[in-house]
């Protein structure tokens, strides 16, 4: 919700409209930047429900929306593709928000799992380590 906000006032502020596609390259980059909270409060509630396998699911947090994301994006990329729509992502933009995810986003989710494991005895004090 506070993206969503503060992309409306960047585009309110009219910093973003002189070059097409530079709002939706700052969402882009400051969804890769909140991989820290995505595996912290992953990490974090599920040492609360009693999870033992918390690496597994750091990774599992980092990677179902992104990959979800993903398929259903390559299905209607391909089919602009075909129909040779401008509409169609070049592969090399596709291949820029891959390496964001995995260069950024991945390892800042892993380094907030750690996090979350090392301080949620002191976050979640019934909690048992």
């Amino acid at each position: 919700m506070l993206l969503a906000i503060n992309l409306c006032f960047l585009g309110i502020l009219g910093l973003y409209y002189d070059h097409k596609g530079n709002l939706k390259t700052v969402g882009i980059l400051i969804y890769a930047f909140t991989g820290v909270f995505n595996g912290f409060f992953a990490s974090k509630y599920y040492k609360y429900l009693g999870g033992k396998h918390w690496a597994f699911n750091v990774l599992v947090s980092s990677a179902l929306f992104p990959m979800l994301l993903f398929f259903i994006w390559s299905i209607v990329n391909s089919i602009a593709w075909s129909n040779n729509s401008t509409a169609a992502i070049p592969f090399g933009a596709a291949f820029f928000v891959i390496m964001l995810w995995l260069v950024i986003y991945v390892p800042l989710t892993i380094i907030g799992g750690i996090t979350s494991r090392m301080k949620s005895s002191e976050l979640l004090p019934n909690v048992d380590s």
